[in-house]
């Protein structure tokens, strides 16, 4: 399998999912929500709007997975693993960061957002990765 695949696996895919689970999150919480500014549809294209932004960062931080086409980067199972996901990881702990810095994460709609942008990603990195050395181990 190609290295491109995985990407798509580990950083196009949960995009996808993200952007549909942020959609029924945010429908979900702002199913009431009044404002003199916002209708609550915008509301919920915002939080479709930095969905999106946060999708792209993770896309760019998974473009480290291609230093495994590199053969010495390959064969170590430590850097091939970092270069895999530490970007990856650090963006997601920028990302729990910044909503922890704000005194956002009190709220339990803020935790369940936050999940939202971080979970996906972090489970399809890994298990891309995983998939990955599997096949590469034969």
């Amino acid at each position: 399998m190609k290295l491109i695949n995985y990407y798509a696996a580990g950083a196009l895919l949960p995009g996808l999912i993200g952007a549909i689970v942020m959609l029924i999150i945010s429908s979900q919480i702002n199913s009431d929500y009044k404002s003199e500014w916002l209708t609550k549809e915008s509301a919920i294209g915002m939080d479709l709007m930095i969905s999106f932004i946060f999708s792209i960062g993770y896309a760019i931080a998974g473009l480290t997975l291609f230093l495994n086409k590199f053969e010495n980067v390959r064969n170590k199972p430590l850097t091939s693993f970092l270069a895999w996901n530490l970007l990856p990881f650090i963006w997601v702990g920028i990302t729990v960061y910044m909503f922890a810095r704000s005194g956002a994460l009190q709220e339990i709609e803020v935790k369940i957002y936050v999940s939202a942008l971080t979970i996906p990603y972090a489970i399809c990195f890994v298990s891309s990765y995983l998939v990955f050395r599997k096949k590469n181990a034969t």
